[in-house]
């Protein structure tokens, strides 16, 4: 697409334009939420001093193109946003100075001026509109008049119009004479033309005007930008910088230059117009330098473990953090090769500051700023961490939040590992019980037995034994002869002449038997299920695991994808370590560090049981997560109070 180049034109430059809207678009359909916006906004920049000759407020392009003989242009891209501001002056009493016709249904070639569309609708219920283009014009409208209604006591309205005659801006796209502006209208709408702020920037950079002659060197910086936008292009990369961001850009290349702006585009085009202003002031090789030394703090970032580690950490576990992060770094303008330290500092106090204000949220207070509020100490990390339980009806990212970390500095201490951002940032991740808050029992007669042989060869008691052993046999005696060989060879696994003792002898009936042949194989499972439950809970129960919570504590709970969660279900311990340690082993899917090593019972000193997570594991696991952030971030010191 050649085109006529990008200008910029306010909305008063627009006098005297007729914008004809043709039928291949999709008509006005703003809903109360997009004019409020757009209302509210106009209104935040004129509050703000919008009026200051050097500041515009810029809304979506326009692309238009024009027809030479009726002297009027087709809109071929905008038409949400030109309509509305038409009507907001309207509205005010006040012309906007420009004509918007749209071509009518079943009429081709001829078209009703808007003006004459609110001229009929005005005064009128928006239900009797004659046409779609009618009915969403005349809610727009209505929208419009109750909102200068609402806000007519706090709002100058001859100040207000004259900030969208003179201060409201759109980048003014026009087509050449030979495209056919509905093959564009649909190459836009089919995303294949990404007008972003990024494209245009490049367009803006790499004009033959700013080299004069010298192509080589066009051609250099053309390689240059190629350069860093395929680096941007590397996931592991991309989602690192951008975190839970990352899929929000249009083009990657926009981040680099939201960093360099200071702020978030909140329209299309408002960045580039950004650099365009200071690309006025300043020459394209200063311009350059400034564009080279943000995405060498983001390799530097990258490059480095330790904090690539902490600012991945923290651009995935808020939107927006990453941009953030890296303007907070760049402003410092301090010497990389020398500012590691006080970087990681940095980064440690945002992230000791974020879970402060977790804290005080949780116990009713408020936070507004992370970094006003007092340090962090090991007694409130401490007493927070303990403080937290999962909910299914409630928001658990708290837990989500501490495990994640915990993660982030297991990958730390692991010499040559890093942890997955690009994984962790493109998936769903939900939080796994590791002992279940409910058996989830098995719906086959061979899964069942499968389960109780493997725990019959833990067990070391004879009345446990003598249990698992009946339901065994209880099972045997329900399945149909044609479908036991496979339960067979299960059995047979499970000990010497098991099998036979079960097919010849019988097993005797245990005391306080609750088993018997008319229970499915669901409710068998369950039955098994709580006599072991309650074996380990008191054989095992030593150490505090949060008292009766100990269920939903953070002690007995791990970071996993959503998906893997929920094909574990509610099985035992022993099943879903041996599913993890198979998907691991096979390298189907990726299982976060400490998860991983919370199923081989890494934290566990000297495990009494490789089969089973009881209250002596959760407790020691617990203890494990808060040793853990402590000696990343506190300091050794008197009372364990002194902060990094």
């Amino acid at each position: 697409m050649e085109g006529l180049g990008n200008k910029i034109k306010s909305i008063r430059e627009l006098c005297g334009f007729t914008f004809k809207i043709p039928h291949y678009q999709r008509g006005y359909k703003w809903t109360k939420v997009e004019i409020e916006r757009l209302l509210g906004d106009i209104k935040e920049f004129m509050d703000k001093g919008g009026n200051n000759s050097a500041t515009r407020y810029f809304i979506q392009p326009i692309m238009v193109k024009k027809d030479k003989k009726e002297n009027t242009y087709k809109l071929v891209d905008g038409q949400q946003r030109l309509t509305t501001i038409y009507m907001i002056m309207k509205a005010l009493g006040e012309k906007s100075g420009y004509h918007l016709e749209y071509e009518k249904y079943g009429e081709n070639g001829e078209y009703e001026k808007l003006e004459d569309i609110l001229g009929k609708i005005e005064f009128n219920n928006c239900d009797n509109a004659e046409t779609p283009d009618e009915y969403y014009i005349c809610r727009g409208y209505k929208t419009i008049k109750s909102w200068l209604k609402d806000n007519e006591n706090k709002l100058d309205k001859e100040k207000f119009s004259d900030t969208i005659k003179c201060k409201v801006y759109v980048v003014w796209y026009e087509l050449g004479e030979d495209e056919d502006e509905e093959e564009v209208f649909i190459r836009i709408n089919s995303g294949k033309i990404p007008l972003t702020d990024s494209e245009l920037i490049r367009g803006l950079l790499l004009q033959k005007k700013n080299f004069g002659n010298n192509e080589i060197n066009r051609m250099l910086y053309s390689e240059r930008w190629d350069k860093i936008q395929m680096r941007l292009e590397e996931d592991d990369f991309w989602y690192f910088l951008s975190g839970k961001s990352g899929n929000d850009y249009e083009t990657r290349m926009d981040f680099v230059f939201e960093v360099m702006a200071g702020r978030k585009k909140d329209e299309r085009y408002s960045i580039y117009q950004k650099v365009k202003e200071n690309l006025e002031n300043e020459n394209i090789e200063k311009f350059w330098k400034e564009v080279e030394k943000v995405f060498s703090y983001m390799e530097y970032l990258y490059r480095n473990d330790e904090m690539y580690h902490y600012f991945g950490f923290l651009a995935s576990t808020n939107k927006g953090v990453g941009r953030k992060l890296l303007e907070n770094i760049i402003k410092g303008d301090k010497d990389i090769a020398s500012s590691k330290s006080e970087i990681l500092d940095y980064m440690k106090s945002q992230i000791m500051g974020d879970i402060k204000c977790k804290k005080l949220k949780k116990d009713g207070k408020k936070c507004k700023d992370n970094n006003k509020i007092s340090q962090l100490s090991y007694k409130e990390l401490e007493g927070f961490i303990n403080s937290l339980n999962y909910d299914e009806n409630k928001d658990n990212n708290n837990l989500e939040f501490i495990l994640l970390l915990f993660n982030v500095i297991a990958a730390i201490k692991t010499p040559g590992y890093r942890f997955p951002f690009d994984i962790y940032n493109r998936s769903k991740w939900s939080l796994e019980h590791i002992h279940p808050r409910e058996f989830e029992g098995f719906r086959k007669n061979e899964d069942l037995v499968r389960w109780l042989c493997e725990e019959y060869k833990e067990i070391k008691e004879d009345d446990i034994k003598q249990r698992i052993k009946y339901a065994i046999q209880i099972v045997w005696n329900k399945t149909k002869s044609n479908e036991r060989k496979n339960i067979e060879n299960i059995i047979r696994k499970c000990g010497d002449k098991f099998l036979e003792s079960i097919k010849n002898v019988g097993i005797p009936e245990p005391p306080e038997r609750k088993i018997n042949e008319s229970m499915d194989t669901k409710e068998i499972g369950n039955e098994i299920f709580k006599v072991l439950d309650k074996y380990y809970k008191e054989k095992f129960g030593e150490g505090n695991a949060q008292g009766e919570n100990y269920i939903n504590g953070i002690g007995n709970l791990v970071l996993l994808q959503s998906d893997l969660n929920s094909s574990l279900k509610n099985y035992s311990f022993n099943i879903k370590r041996k599913n993890i340690l198979n998907w691991y082993k096979k390298g189907e899917h990726f299982i976060p560090p400490a998860t991983l090593n919370a199923f081989l019972k890494a934290y566990t000193e000297e495990p009494n049981t490789l089969h089973i997570w009881n209250t002596k594991d959760m407790e020691d696991y617990r203890r494990a997560i808060i040793e853990a952030i402590k000696g990343e971030f506190f300091k050794e010191g008197k009372g364990n109070e002194q902060q990094q």
